[in-house]
Order: structure tokens, then C-alpha cells, then sequence
């Protein structure tokens, strides 16, 4: 038993007891006790709030740990509410449960806000003091008191240890206020200005994810939405998350500042000089410049619509390398044209795949199209002597073959595959620039087209799947539909919305277009970039702060080792905000599933386009133009700069990172030209 299970047990007297409820005008989300409900208590629950007079459904939500209540507004009492669910629970035997710091995070809590709201105030009324104890000249607080705290937050193990002890919330809150306390006693305002940073990134994260949430909340949670299920207890992940840039660093520094501490301890026999060493070897401006970092990524893909369940997420993307993918996100389960075989040579190929293209319906392969003498049709409607043509294709892989016909002649075939999804090829790309590892679950065929290095079971084998790759070194982001094992298990799991299904056991939430799972993986790019950018402002802050301390005169030792480690941390934060907004600037990707234009038929095109050979209406047109675009005009020095910075972007491309080698699988593997080079 380690050390944070033995001292676990104290948490109990500062538990949280209160229930927390989030509420929008005839509607609640009620907390309960216990969050892996049993399916029992679920319909309980449910039914117990049906029959109150008002209320038009409920139901209970287990990954949310929360049940949600659609009544008439100013007819049913919220208290009564809370009264029912309370007494459903003391009948089930949780009524005495806490709520501990474990439960899952609902979108709408205002706790978080709250807190760092708190720690700001406390940060900025500590600044004032700070100020006034200079002017007036008061007796200061010695440095080395005050860095306690941020000694202690800046090492993990020790971080880790308080919050079994107390609790993350009351953690977070106390050493806040005790911080900014000990910092304005000591009348050192830069370093209050460096966390002041951090809680206000945080804060505007959290504005943008309640208005998100808010705003998609009533599309989101519907009766044909929400089913009463089992709870999913989540899997041991079979081996530890992989340290990324920073947890290196930071265990590194840890070591470093011990040997620094004894050289100055055998050198100068001074402790305050063994303290300037301790002070100098703090990684803050790594864990700044990746938490600054994730704190605009959440509020950039917020107004994207993408609902945040658990921000913790954001902050590791810099330590995933390998991209899996449910198969049949990537299809639209229509069908298209993969080829078009002529069956004698002396017909005009190019006039075949355009006869093909005009007819060709790939919502509705079965029906028969005509146009004049020309058919295409499934091929076993059809007679004739060349159909060992199509068995040859069949054996080729060719899954599904349609006839074209010129009168009663058999004159060609048009190979059929799925058609992907706009934006299936973009998110590929996405990994394959990021350097990561990209495997397609349960569909060989599209995993051969998009070049994907490996095809894994899917379907219910696919939380194993994740797993296996976990075990071979892999941090998986997961692009799953609704599947609460899987999501569940992946390192990061987007939870795409397809039809009524809402995975609620992801970490994001979005919409199935993909195009959030591309930033998604482009980010965790960019996240690598600016943790090992913010590793460097950490060890060059140290290095000099460690100089300063131990070659210069005393005294003031710490306070010279504390200014370098703030003053790398505020570069660091500065760094990660100019990371998020380039990332927010780069161009949609073009999408390559346009039309061939020049092989259809004039009327094919008009209906197309949704217009007529007399053009759009003033209404049709207003309505198709794109609000960003409309009434802006760009002068010629921003476009000389756009110009610019276009160009910068394209010479220094991020290099793409060592893949992890690839894991056996039980279905074939894509080509070896594909496959990943070995992890360094």
C-alpha cells in the first residue's frame, strides 16, 4: 500500500457533502450519490420524478452522475425534486454516501469557476498588497517562505499526496490563497502576475464551455436521447500513460535541483543559498506553458461547438501518438465510382466514365437509371456472355459491380467502394503530419485507401483493441461513436454524435463531421511543440536562475533564482497563448469529394447547385453568402502580411514525431509501405 492509499482515509471530514444542480428555465440536472447507478435505480429514479405532477420526463444519466428533469416552468418546486431523488437514494443504501472528488464533471458546474475565481481575487488583491508594502516601505516576508507553495505545486508526487489528504478542491483553493498571502507578505508581485496568467486562461475556458453547453444542452439531452443503460466501470489501462515533454522535465529537474541543493549545502554551508538552489530548479514554466496552452485549445474548440466533459484531456494531447478510428465514421454509407471497366476496346473509355458519372446514383445503387439507350443497373440483371469480367473483379476485391449498357449490348462496369466522409482523408492527414500512429477499426477496405498502418478488431472487440495498443506504448486518441468501453478506455476519447446516440462517456463531445477530431489531432502536434518549447524556457530560467543564485553575493540569492523561473514561466505562457491562436488561424482543409464538373450535363449541374439557367433569386442569393465574408474588405497591408504569413507556415512545418511501432493484429495489416517506423 503506497503512501496517498494510506493517507486516504483523512480525506473523509473534507469531503464534499453538498449536491450540486445545475438548472435552465424548466429544466435540472440533479446530482446524485452514487455515479455507476445500478440500471434498477436508474428506472426508480425515473419513474419516481414522472409522476410529479408537471414534470414532463426524466431519466438518469450514469456518466454525468446526474438526473436530468424536463418540467413546466413555475409549476413543480426544484426542492421537492431534490426530495425524491434523496429519499430514492437512503432506499437504495447510498443516502450517506459523499460526493467525492472523483465524480465525473458536469459542463455546468460552477465549482470550477468558483475556484479559480477565488484564487484570481486572491492573486490580485495579494498584488495590491504587494504594491502597498513597497510604497510604504514594510518589513518583507522572506522569499523562501513564500515559495513554499509553489515549490510544492510545481512537483507532482508531492501535488499528489495534498490532494489525497485534502482533496483537489480544497487543494487547489488553499494553496491559492495561502500562496497569494505568503506572495504579498513577501512583496513579489511577478510571480503573482504568472499564476494570474494561468487562472485567467482557465477561467475564460470555462465561460466557453458553459456557453457551449447552454447553448447545445436542449439538442443534446432529449427523451429519444437518453436510455437507460448499464453503468461502465472503466478498465485498468494495462500499463502507465507514457510521461510526455514535461513529466520527463519535471522529474529530471527533481533531481537536479537535489544535487544543486547538496553542492551549495557542501560549497557554502548557507541554507538560504540551499534554498535559492531548490527555488531555481522549479519546472513551472513547463507546466505553464502547456496549461495556458490547453486552456485556449478549450476555449477554441468551445466555440466550434465541441462540449468539454473533462478538460484534464486537453493537457495530455502533447503525450498521444497514435490515432484510432471506428471505420464506419469515415463512410457516409452511400456508394462510389472506383472505376469504370470498358469491355471492348474499342469504345471511348472517356466517354464511358461520363455516360457512367451522369447516370450514376450512389444513395440508391440498386434502382436502374436510363437516359436514352443508355442504362446502368445492377449486373445481375443482366444477360450476357461477359460476366467472368465481373467474377474476375471479385476475386480482385471489388465488392459491388453495376452494368452499363447501350441498348441491348453490355458495355462496361463500373466498380463500386464506399464513399468516405468529406472529412475521413483531412484526419488522416492530420496524424500523419503529427507524426502519429493511424489505425482503422473493422474496416480493411478503407484502411487499405486512406493508407492507415493498422486494421484492429471493432465493434465490441474495440475497448480491447485500445487496451492492446495501450500495452505496446500507445497513448490512443479515440474517434468513436458510442461506445462507453471504448471511450472510456482510450487516453482521449471524442465521442462523435451520430443520430440519437450521445456518448457520454467520452471526453468531447462532438459533431460527426470529423472536422473537430481533426483539430483535435492537429493540436496534439502543436501541444508536443509547445511542451518542449516550454521544457527549454524552464531549463534556461533555471540554469540562470541557479547562476544568479550561487555566484552573485548574498543576500537576495532566492529572490534572483525566483525572478529567472517567473519571468521563463511568463515567456512560456506567452508562448503557449501565441501556439493556440496560430492554430485557430490555419485554413479548413479542401476537401477532394467535389463533382466532375466537366462530365455532366448542363441541367445535372443547375440541380447540383440548387439553382436554375434563370440564376438565384436576391433572397437565395443573401442566403448563401458567408457571414464572415459578407461587408469585410482587406486593405492591401493585411493582405501583404497574410501573404506572409501563409508562406512562414509552409517552411516550418512542425517535423512529424517517431511513431510507436505497431502492434500485432488478428486482421491484416495494411501494406508494409505503410507501416510505422520504430519508436525512439
Amino acid at each position: 500500500m503506497g503512501v496517498t492509499d494510506r493517507v486516504r482515509g483523512l480525506r473523509w471530514p473534507l469531503s464534499r457533502r453538498r449536491r450540486r444542480i445545475w438548472s435552465a428555465p424548466g429544466r435540472a440536472h440533479i446530482e446524485i450519490r452514487v455515479p455507476g447507478a445500478s440500471e434498477a435505480m436508474a428506472h426508480a429514479v425515473a419513474n419516481e420524478l414522472s409522476r410529479v405532477e408537471g414534470v414532463h420526463w426524466a431519466a438518469l444519466i450514469p456518466d454525468l452522475a446526474r438526473v436530468v428533469v424536463k418540467f413546466e416552468e413555475g409549476q413543480v418546486d426544484l426542492g421537492g425534486l431534490v426530495e425524491i431523488v434523496e429519499a430514492l437514494e437512503h432506499e437504495h443504501g447510498v443516502g450517506v454516501d459523499s460526493f467525492g472528488d472523483d465524480r465525473p464533471r458536469h459542463p455546468g458546474d460552477t465549482a470550477p469557476v468558483v475556484r479559480d475565481a477565488v484564487a484570481l481575487a486572491a492573486d490580485g488583491a495579494a498584488v495590491g498588497l504587494a504594491l502597498a508594502g513597497r510604497l510604504t516601505q514594510m518589513a518583507r516576508l522572506p522569499v523562501e517562505v513564500a515559495s513554499l507553495i509553489p515549490l510544492v505545486q510545481s512537483q507532482p508526487r508531492v501535488r499528489r499526496l495534498v490532494d489525497a489528504v485534502t482533496g483537489a478542491t480544497v487543494a487547489d483553493v488553499g494553496l491559492a490563497v495561502v500562496n497569494a498571502a505568503l506572495h504579498g507578505f513577501a512583496q513579489g508581485p511577478l510571480g503573482l502576475v504568472v499564476d494570474g496568467v494561468v487562472r485567467g486562461s482557465r477561467l475564460a475556458e470555462l465561460a466557453a464551455g458553459r456557453d457551449v453547453w447552454e447553448a447545445r444542452e436542449p439538442e443534446l439531452i432529449t427523451p429519444t436521447r437518453v436510455s437507460v443503460r448499464a453503468p461502465v466501470s472503466p478498465a485498468p489501462r494495462p500499463v502507465p500513460l507514457p510521461p510526455g515533454p514535461v513529466e520527463q522535465y519535471a522529474d529530471r529537474a527533481a533531481v537536479a535541483s537535489l544535487g544543486a541543493m547538496a553542492v551549495a549545502l557542501v560549497t557554502t554551508r548557507d541554507p538560504r543559498r540551499v534554498a535559492a538552489a531548490a527555488l531555481a530548479g522549479m519546472p513551472k514554466a513547463a507546466q505553464h506553458g502547456r496549461e495556458v496552452f490547453g486552456a485556449h485549445l478549450g476555449r477554441l474548440l468551445a466555440r466550434r461547438g465541441v462540449v468539454c466533459l473533462d478538460p484534464t484531456v486537453l493537457r495530455r494531447l502533447d503525450r498521444v501518438d497514435c490515432l484510432a478510428v471506428e471505420g464506419t465514421l469515415l463512410v457516409t454509407g452511400a456508394k462510389s465510382i472506383a472505376r469504370v471497366v470498358a469491355l471492348d476496346e474499342s469504345e471511348d473509355e472517356d466517354e464511358l466514365q461520363r455516360r457512367v458519372r451522369q447516370l450514376f446514383d450512389g444513395s440508391s445503387t440498386g434502382r436502374a437509371r436510363r437516359r436514352g439507350t443508355w442504362a446502368l443497373r445492377r449486373i445481375d440483371r443482366v444477360t450476357s456472355q461477359r460476366l467472368d469480367v465481373r467474377r474476375e473483379l471479385a476475386r480482385s476485391g471489388a465488392a459491388e459491380v453495376l452494368a452499363l449498357t447501350h441498348g441491348d449490348a453490355l458495355v462496361a462496369l463500373a466498380v463500386l467502394e464506399d464513399e468516405l466522409r468529406a472529412g475521413a482523408r483531412p484526419l488522416v492527414q492530420a496524424a500523419r503530419r503529427a507524426g502519429h500512429m493511424v489505425v482503422i477499426a473493422d474496416e480493411q477496405p478503407v484502411a487499405d485507401r486512406l493508407g492507415a498502418d493498422l486494421a484492429v478488431p471493432g465493434g465490441e472487440a474495440l475497448a480491447e483493441s485500445v487496451r492492446m495498443l495501450q500495452g505496446d506504448g500507445c497513448s490512443v486518441v479515440l474517434v468513436c461513436a458510442d461506445d462507453p468501453a471504448a471511450l472510456r478506455a482510450a487516453d482521449c476519447g471524442i465521442g462523435m454524435i451520430v443520430d440519437d446516440a450521445v456518448p457520454w462517456s467520452a471526453d468531447l463531445l462532438a459533431d460527426s463531421d470529423l472536422e473537430a477530431a481533426r483539430l483535435v489531432v492537429e493540436a496534439s502536434a502543436v501541444a508536443y511543440e509547445v511542451s518542449r518549447q516550454s521544457v527549454a524556457l524552464a531549463l534556461g530560467g533555471s540554469s540562470l536562475g541557479a547562476i544568479l543564485a550561487l555566484s552573485m553575493p548574498m543576500p537576495g540569492a532566492s529572490a534572483r533564482a525566483l525572478t529567472a523561473v517567473n519571468v521563463a514561466a511568463l515567456v512560456a505562457e506567452a508562448n503557449g497563448v501565441r501556439a493556440a491562436v496560430a492554430l485557430n488561424r490555419r485554413p479548413p482543409p479542401v476537401h477532394d469529394r467535389q463533382p466532375p464538373w466537366h462530365e455532366l450535363e448542363p441541367d445535372d449541374v443547375l440541380a447540383r447547385l440548387e439553382t436554375s439557367r434563370s440564376g438565384l433569386g436576391t433572397e437565395d442569393a443573401s442566403r448563401r453568402v458567408r457571414p464572415s465574408a459578407a461587408g469585410v474588405s482587406t486593405s492591401l497591408p493585411v493582405a501583404i502580411v497574410q501573404e506572409f504569413d501563409t508562406r512562414s507556415r509552409r517552411f516550418s512545418r512542425v517535423p512529424p514525431r517517431s511513431r510507436p511501432r505497431s502492434v500485432p493484429s488478428p486482421t491484416q495489416p495494411s501494406s508494409p509501405a505503410s507501416s510505422p517506423s520504430t519508436r525512439s
